[in-house]
C-alpha cells in the first residue's frame, strides 16, 4: 500500500511540476503510437506512391516501372514508418526525464519533429518564420 502511493506521489510531483514542452511531447508521442497502426499504412501507401512516381519520372520511363516499382517502394516506407512510431513510443517511455529535465529555468522542451503539423505542434509560441530570400529569421 505504501509503495502504491508512493509511485502515486511521484508520478503526481511529476505531472505537477513539468511544463507545458514536455506534456505536449509526451501527448504528441502518445498520440502517434495510438494511431501508429494507422500512420504506417497511410504514410506507406502515400509516400509509396510518390516514390514510386519519382522512379518512374527519374528513369524517363512508362507507367510499367511504376508499378513494379511501387512495392518495393511500400515496403520500405513500411519500415521507415515503422521505426518512426517506436521512436514515438520509446520517447513517451522517457517523458519522466524530459519533466524533471524542464524544471531547469532555461530548458525547451518541443516535440519530435518525424511527423509535423499536429496539434500538440500548433500549441505554444509561434515559430520564427524564415525569409524565403534570404533565409534570415523575420
Amino acid at each position: 500500500m505504501m509503495k502504491k502511493l508512493l509511485v502515486a506521489a511521484l508520478l503526481g510531483s511529476i505531472l505537477l511540476t513539468s511544463g507545458c514542452g514536455s506534456l505536449r511531447r509526451a501527448g504528441k508521442d502518445l498520440l502517434v503510437t495510438a494511431f501508429s497502426p494507422g500512420i504506417v499504412l497511410y504514410g506507406a501507401g502515400t509516400d509509396g506512391a510518390v516514390d514510386a512516381k519519382n522512379v518512374q519520372v527519374g528513369i524517363d520511363a512508362g507507367d510499367a516501372v511504376q508499378v513494379f516499382a511501387f512495392p518495393f517502394a511500400f515496403a520500405y516506407r513500411v519500415v521507415d514508418h515503422t521505426l518512426s512510431c517506436a521512436v514515438h513510443a520509446l520517447d513517451f517511455a522517457a517523458f519522466p526525464f524530459y519533466a524533471i529535465a524542464e524544471l531547469h529555468p532555461d530548458s525547451n522542451i518541443q516535440p519530435l519533429q518525424i511527423y509535423k503539423n499536429t496539434f500538440f505542434d500548433q500549441m505554444g509560441e509561434s515559430e520564427e518564420k524564415a525569409d524565403a530570400a534570404t533565409g534570415e529569421g523575420r
